[in-house]
């Protein structure tokens, strides 16, 4: 229980740290609405940038979209590095 003299931050009256990290599953749901809903919960919790791709690869459940996800990383660093 919270102590009444102690600020929680709340969003539609849910505390934000009852909020969970957002699972992807390509045969449950819109990459779209998953993106929205990570990006949301992202920018709720405040989270580093060099934290984000960590997060976003542990809410993936599929081993080929993390496989892919961190292969898109890699080609991106080439990319960047090239410039």
């Amino acid at each position: 229980m919270t102590p009444t003299n102690v600020s929680v931050p709340t969003i539609g009256g849910q505390i934000l740290s009852e909020i969970s990290l957002p699972t992807f599953s390509s045969r449950e749901q819109s990459a779209v609405h998953f993106l929205k809903d990570l990006d949301e919960y992202l920018k709720l919790k405040s989270v580093d940038e060099r934290l984000k791709l960590t997060l976003v690869s542990k809410s993936l459940t599929e081993e080929f979209v993390k496989t892919g996800l961190w292969q898109l990383k890699n080609i991106l660093t080439v990319m960047k590095s090239l410039k």
